[in-house]
C-alpha cells in the first residue's frame, strides 16, 4: 500500500516543480503504462502472498496478531550479542591493517576513492557478520530484558559507526529498516501507531545518513534537495522512459539485475569459475565484475534526456530489465516467497527471520533500488544459516532438565 501510494504521488507530481530541482524532463507524469504495471505487480505480489499463507490460518493482517516467536536458548543469543558488539572493530582493525588502505591514507586518497578500494575487498563479511546478529538480537530479545535491549541498540551504533566511516550507504538504509522491522515483528503487541513512528523514525534517520555520506562522497554540485528527489523520483522517471521503450540498461534480458546473487555469489566466486561457467554453459555474455555494469549504467542514461547523474531504476524497474512484461510472473512468487519466509520465522528460523525482516525493510527502498538482489544478501543468507546449524547444533546436544535428573 504504501509504495501504491508513492505511485500515485510521483505520478500527479506537477512536472514544472520537477524540471525545475532535476534539469530533465519528467515522463512518469500521468505516465499510464508505469502507473498499470507497478500497480500490477504490487496486486500479483500480494496474490502470491495469499496463496501462500497456509490453510489453517485466517487471512487476517498480520498486525494484529499477539504471537511471540519461538525463543532460543540464553546462550545462543549471549554469543549473538556477543558477535555484534565486536565483529565490527575486527573489520576496521582488518581493514586498517591491509596495506593497500595504509598507503591511501598516506597519500590522501579522497573518501571516495577509499570506499571503492574497501568495497572490493574480501573482508566486508566481517560487518555482514555484525548486521546479521544484530537483526536476530532485535528480533528474539524479550521486551522485558532492559540490559539486553540496550547492548542490542549499542551493537547497532558500531555497526552504523562502521558503515559510516566505510561510506557503505548500500548497507546502511536496508540495515536501518530492518533493524525496526525486525523489532517490530518481535513485539507483536505493540500499537500500529508506535510501530509506524519507529518505521517512519528509522526511514528518517536513514535519509539523514544517506545524505551525511552523499557529502563524504564529495558530490560536487549536487544540493541536499536535488539529491533527495533525485534519488526518489527521478527512479521513477527512468522507469516510465524504459517501459516506453527508450531506455535499454546493459545486460538487459540476461538475468543480470534479479540474479546478482547467483550469477556473483560472494566466497563461491573466489572458490570455483562462476564467470566462465555461466558463459560457456548459459550463453550469458555478462560482465566479469559487477562494477563494469554499474558504469555501464551511466553510459545508458547518458543517451538520453535524463540527467545522467542519477541511474537507480527502481525496484521495478530492475525486473522489468530482466523478464519485460513477464516478470509479473516474477512478482507473484516473489509474494509466495515472502508469506513462507514469515510462517518460518515464527518458527524461529535465522534464516527465515533475515529474509522476511530484510525483504520487508528493502521494499520499502522499492523506489531506489533492488537492493534484496544484490549478492550482499546471500552472503548475509550464508550467515544466518550457519548461525542457525550453529545453534541447532548446540540445542541437540545440550542435555535437558529431565536427563539431568534422571542421571542422578
Amino acid at each position: 500500500m504504501i509504495n501504491w501510494l508513492i505511485l500515485v504521488f510521483v505520478s500527479l507530481f506537477p512536472s514544472e516543480i520537477y524540471q525545475t530541482i532535476i534539469d530533465e524532463p519528467y515522463f512518469a507524469h500521468l505516465n499510464s503504462e508505469m502507473f498499470v504495471y507497478v500497480s500490477a505487480a504490487l496486486a500479483m505480489m500480494y496474490v502470491g502472498w495469499l496463496i501462500a499463507e497456509p490453510s489453517s490460518a485466517p487471512i487476517t493482517p498480520h498486525i494484529s496478531v499477539p504471537t511471540r516467536p519461538q525463543q532460543p536458548s540464553q546462550t545462543v543469543l549471549t554469543v549473538l550479542r556477543y558477535l555484534t558488539l565486536v565483529m565490527p572493530f575486527v573489520y576496521l582493525l582488518r581493514i586498517w591493517l591491509t596495506p593497500e588502505v595504509q598507503e591511501a591514507l598516506a597519500v590522501d586518497m579522497p573518501m571516495n576513492e577509499i570506499r571503492d578500494l574497501v568495497r572490493d575487498m574480501s573482508v566486508n563479511y566481517l560487518i555482514q557478520v555484525a548486521i546479521v546478529t544484530n537483526i536476530l538480537c532485535f528480533y528474539l530479545t524479550k521486551p522485558e530484558q532492559k540490559l539486553s535491549s540496550l547492548l542490542n541498540w549499542l551493537g547497532c551504533l558500531i555497526t552504523i559507526s562502521c558503515l559510516l566511516l566505510t561510506m557503505q550507504r548500500s548497507l546502511l538504509m536496508p540495515y536501518l529498516l530492518t533493524i525496526a522491522v525486525a523489532y517490530y515483528q518481535g513485539h507483536k503487541l505493540m500499537s500500529p501507531l508506535r510501530a509506524l513512528a519507529i518505521g517512519a523514525l528509522a526511514l528518517l534517520l536513514g535519509l539523514c545518513l544517506f545524505s551525511v555520506i552523499a557529502l563524504l562522497r564529495q558530490q560536487e554540485g549536487l544540493g541536499l534537495f536535488q539529491g533527495i528527489v533525485g534519488y526518489t523520483i527521478a527512479s521513477y522517471n527512468r522507469l516510465a522512459l524504459m517501459l516506453q521503450g527508450q531506455l535499454t540498461l546493459p545486460d538487459s534480458g540476461t538475468g543480470f539485475y534479479t540474479l546478482q546473487w547467483l550469477f556473483y555469489p560472494p566466497v563461491i566466486r573466489e572458490l570455483l569459475p562462476i564467470h566462465e561457467l555461466t558463459s560457456t554453459v548459459l550463453g550469458l555474455p555478462l560482465p566479469e565484475l559487477r562494477l563494469d555494469n554499474y558504469y555501464a549504467q551511466f553510459d545508458a542514461i547518458a543517451d538520453t534526456p535524463l540527467a545522467d547523474v542519477f541511474i537507480w531504476t527502481t525496484f521495478f524497474g530492475a525486473v522489468y530489465s530482466d523478464y519485460g512484461w513477464l516478470s509479473l510472473v516474477i512478482y507473484l512468487f516473489y509474494g509466495a516467497a515472502s508469506q513462507m519466509a514469515y510462517v518460518y520465522m515464527k518458527k524461529g528460523n535465522f534464516l527465515a527471520i533475515l529474509l522476511y525482516c530484510y525483504s520487508y525493510a528493502t521494499a520499502l527502498l522499492w523506489i531506489g533500488d533492488g537492493f534484496i538482489f544484490q549478492s550482499t544478501t546471500l552472503l548475509m543468507c550464508y550467515i544466518a544459516v550457519l548461525l542457525h546449524l550453529a545453534a541447532y547444533w548446540r540445542h541437540k546436544h545440550t542435555p535437558t532438565l529431565t536427563t539431568v535428573s534422571s542421571s542422578r
